[in-house]
């Protein structure tokens, strides 16, 4: 089965990579409102996080 990711907006595909990457990694990732963040998309913790740019 393929799905069509053409019609998510940017803020929607974060979201889903956001899930992937927690299944993949086994761990809890958060991400951001919308709205300016530096650049900084999804990261792991919100104490000392390491972050994951899809940039």
């Amino acid at each position: 089965m393929m799905f069509n990711l053409e019609n998510l907006n940017d803020y929607e595909f974060e979201l889903l990579c956001k899930d992937i990457m927690q299944t993949k990694l086994g761990c809890s990732l958060h991400t951001f409102p919308k709205g300016p963040d530096g650049g900084v998309d999804i990261c792991d913790s919100k104490k000392d996080p390491q972050y994951y740019n899809s940039s």
